[in-house]
């Protein structure tokens, strides 16, 4: 995507994203839109919007994602871990698990993709509590036991 381009869509998932009540910033650099996300017990999450295509066609679409768990290339992702991520996916109705790759080592995400065109505030609000509630879970589940 061009920049033109892509300062365009960072901006119609800008104002999608106000209209659903999410407060961000858009980060032209990055080519994404960042909404950080409060729990009431303290917890913070990030959640991250950015314009992908989908499918043969290339479809605009918006990808939501919310971090959950870095890992590096000399620790890499236990085997457990990964089927756990695998038995879940299987759970999940609407986000899903995944892992990234990143230039030293990996990140454990929560997502959800949607077609740009006909995304309605209403859905990607819905969206965006699907990954957050996700990785919320995930994190919940990794913690070590008090």
């Amino acid at each position: 995507m061009h920049g033109d381009d892509l300062g365009q869509v960072l901006e119609r998932i800008r104002r999608l994203a106000a209209t659903a009540g999410i407060r961000g910033e858009v980060d032209r650099e990055q080519g994404m839109f960042h909404a950080p996300c409060e729990f009431d017990d303290g917890g913070r999450l990030a959640v991250l919007m950015q314009p992908t295509r989908m499918g043969r066609d290339g479809l605009l679409a918006v990808t939501v994602t919310c971090p959950v768990l870095h890992f590096s290339e000399r620790r890499p992702i236990p085997e457990d871990l990964a089927m756990e991520l695998l038995r879940r996916n299987e759970r999940l109705c609407y986000a899903r698990y995944g892992v990234r790759d990143l230039e030293e080592g990996g990140l454990v995400v929560a997502s959800v993709d949607h077609p740009l065109e006909g995304l309605d505030p209403d859905r990607l609000h819905a969206m965006v509590q699907a990954v957050v509630q996700a990785a919320a879970d995930l994190r919940r589940a990794l913690e070590p036991p008090a």
